[in-house]
């Protein structure tokens, strides 16, 4: 689909146009600024918190790529077509999954080598080298890889376009806000298990309140992916399409 090109295009673009804006203010500080808290030093993985916003977006992407087809009737000729459904589920999990990690890894390299030439000039020492940068690029590229399954699973679980845009948005965004919120330690603790919640520790300096590393984390995130992978195709086994 056209506008799901426009949209991958935009949100690809967003990321390093964020991370233009962010070093610009860096080589900019203002004069109103309190004295002692302009920055002197920046890292990289500063410049791509944005893919933690655009993943919203890529949600949206990937549910309307997942339903389209049940919404036009034509997943029937699809599986008329390909009669082994778990061979649909798992070519679609793997489109998006590719075209979540190269966004990802596009999208991120491009927001850690523009700020090179905005900074080079200032009195901010940024410390970029490429293959830092490659590194970092392949784990944005991943966690996107690990929204688009976690998506493709719950879409074809549902089939509903609404529903398959509206739950992952919450689950991956607000509700774990606001479970944060409820005075419970338990709880509170629990949310560090969410997907997004996992998956970012390996794209952040954020810490873990349950002492996850970045790779564990993510490995938590690839379980909820995969949960959400094996549900759908049991249940594309056991019903009509």
């Amino acid at each position: 689909m056209t506008s799901n090109r426009i949209l991958i295009a935009i949100m690809t673009l967003f990321v390093p146009a964020s991370a233009s804006m962010l070093a610009l203010s860096f080589a900019s500080p203002s004069d109103n600024r309190a004295p002692g808290t302009s920055l002197t030093e920046v890292q990289p993985i500063m410049f791509i918190d944005s893919i933690l916003w655009v993943q919203m977006l890529f949600a949206v992407i990937v549910a309307l790529f997942v339903t389209s087809e049940y919404n036009s009737g034509q997943i029937k000729q699809t599986f008329l077509a390909v009669p082994r459904r778990l061979t649909v589920l798992a070519t679609k999990a793997l489109a998006v999954a590719v075209l979540g990690f190269a966004s990802g890894f596009v999208a991120a390299l491009l927001a850690q080598a523009t700020p090179v030439a905005i900074l080079a000039n200032s009195d901010v020492s940024y410390d970029f080298t490429w293959e830092n940068a490659l590194l970092l690029a392949a784990k944005s590229g991943l966690y996107l890889a690990g929204v688009a399954v976690f998506v493709t699973g719950f879409a074809f679980l549902v089939r509903n376009v609404i529903v398959a845009i509206i739950v992952p948005v919450l689950f991956l965004s607000i509700l774990p806000e606001i479970i944060r919120s409820i005075p419970v330690d338990a709880i509170r603790n629990a949310v560090e298990f969410f997907p997004s919640v996992a998956g970012r520790l390996l794209i952040s300096t954020i810490e873990s309140g349950a002492g996850l590393t970045g790779w564990q984390g993510y490995g938590v995130m690839s379980i909820w992916a995969l949960g959400a992978l094996i549900i759908a195709g049991l249940t594309l086994k056991l019903r009509d399409a």
